[in-house]
């Protein structure tokens, strides 16, 4: 394999990673923006 090739499928899979860290980061952050919300709803 070259290694242009090997640099390319490196950058994919850290690219993927990247992706799917921060979606999981933006999934926590806005259950976590929602439930104060809904608390805060159902007490008043």
């Amino acid at each position: 394999m070259a290694s242009s090739e090997k640099g390319f499928y490196a950058m994919s899979f850290l690219l993927s990673l990247f992706g799917a860290v921060a979606v999981q980061k933006n999934v926590r952050d806005l259950a976590l923006f929602k439930e104060p919300l809904e608390s805060a709803a159902a007490e008043a």
